[in-house]
């Protein structure tokens, strides 16, 4: 009986835990089913119920809850950006304050100061309005400096070369005002220079130093002499061929006594007693301006002076002839103009001629009084009148005769 009582209520026991657990499913599933359809109900205590009319407000609390983990993040981020703001900004600073140092109290001539000035346009020197890159005067500055230490063998660290320094230093400065007075009368008397003029420049210098067409020995000549490329002469060039053109406008003296001068001839004078009264030819002169015979492939002789000469019959004189580039006389280059005289006709190919020259004067002299005409200021240091200075042997001496252009 006890056993039989025993079965009974374990089977009742298991029935009703089946029952149990299949009504627990049953909830489950049925939780689950309404959770998916979004039509699960949670107590009023435990959440709040989500509608069309409080889905901002709930949004924004959650929104709330993110931005305690947001803002900071963003704080470091505005942080960073300040610090490195500040960073870049005492950098600049230093760059700045290092510069100004380097190029206005130090006056440095370094490849580093070189490069930053090719950048940033620190201005040197200031005329009639126009400001002057530093740039500009340390390009002149280190290619006599460059000449000086390769080929007169000059240390510059040498306390005894400080007077030979001042001296370049003042002769840069100079050049570089004269070269900004120079673009700017050129720019009023609408003068330009052309490449191809540039380029006939180097043509001519190749010629006459025996150097071959190809750029790489022009440039070991370059950078031997003046620490130059080929860019560097053609910049030099430049500035030259627009200073010669300008020469005629600035000395309108030369050109008048030329012409009057051939108007005397015109009217019968004596070309020989002319030309020992007025040609600027110490070598001719005295022969009464004669040049002997001349050929036509003669190129000692500017082309402009050949096609006028070969142009005219036996006893004819030129007019006023203007060359188009300098030529050498007595040892010095200079502009200038010819009156030139067929004495006798040998062939076609050969004149025995004569000439009276006049020279103009020189473009640094012309420059110089238009310069001194002009407002200007200088914003570095360099004494107007240095002690003059002298090599002999690889060794700087003082008082002696100035130091001259290296720059032709």
């Amino acid at each position: 009986m006890d056993i039989r009582s025993r079965k009974k209520k374990l089977k009742r026991t298991r029935l009703k835990s089946k029952k149990g657990s299949t009504q627990a499913t049953e909830k489950l599933s049925s939780k689950a089913k309404s959770y998916i359809k979004g039509e699960d109900q949670l107590p009023v205590e435990d959440s709040v119920r989500i509608t069309n009319q409080t889905v901002a407000e709930h949004r924004e609390q959650v929104l709330k809850g993110a931005r305690r983990f947001i803002y900071p993040l963003e704080h470091s981020k505005h942080r960073i950006a300040i610090i490195s703001s500040l960073i870049a900004v005492g950098l600049l600073c230093f760059f700045f304050i290092y510069s100004a140092l380097a190029l206005y109290r130090y006056q440095s001539a370094s490849d580093l100061v070189y490069r930053v000035t090719q950048v940033i346009p620190f201005p040197v020197a200031r005329v009639d309005g126009d400001f002057i890159r530093y740039e500009e005067y340390l390009f002149e500055l280190r290619q006599n400096i460059h000449y000086y230490a390769n080929q007169e063998t000059i240390d510059f660290s040498d306390e005894g070369s400080e007077k030979l320094l001042e001296n370049l230093r003042r002769q840069a400065l100079e050049r570089v005002k004269e070269n900004a007075v120079t673009r700017k009368l050129a720019k009023e008397n609408g003068i330009e220079v052309t490449r191809e003029e540039i380029q006939d420049q180097i043509e001519l210098l190749r010629s006459r130093g025996g150097i071959s067409q190809s750029d790489e020995p022009l440039e070991n000549i370059l950078q031997d002499y003046y620490g130059w490329q080929v860019g560097d002469l053609r910049r030099a060039l430049e500035i030259q061929l627009l200073k010669q053109k300008l020469i005629p406008i600035l000395d309108t003296e030369t050109k008048v006594e030329a012409e009057l001068v051939l108007k005397r001839i015109r009217a019968g004078e004596d070309f020989g007693a002319l030309a020992v009264e007025y040609s600027d030819d110490e070598f001719t002169k005295s022969k009464k301006g004669e040049l002997g015979p001349v050929a036509n492939d003669n190129s000692d002789l500017p082309d402009e002076f050949i096609e006028a000469a070969f142009a005219l019959k036996e006893a004819e004189v030129s007019d006023v002839v203007s060359t188009s580039f300098v030529v050498e006389v007595s040892g010095r280059t200079v502009q200038a103009l010819h009156i030139i005289r067929n004495v006798k006709t040998i062939s076609e190919t050969e004149r025995e001629l004569a000439h009276i020259l006049f020279i103009y004067r020189d473009s640094s002299e012309l420059l110089i009084e238009q310069l001194s005409s002009t407002e200007s200021s200088e914003y570095i240091n360099v004494e107007k009148n240095p002690e003059e200075a002298q090599i002999i042997d690889g060794k700087v001496q003082g008082q002696a005769q100035a130091v001259p252009s290296k720059q032709q």
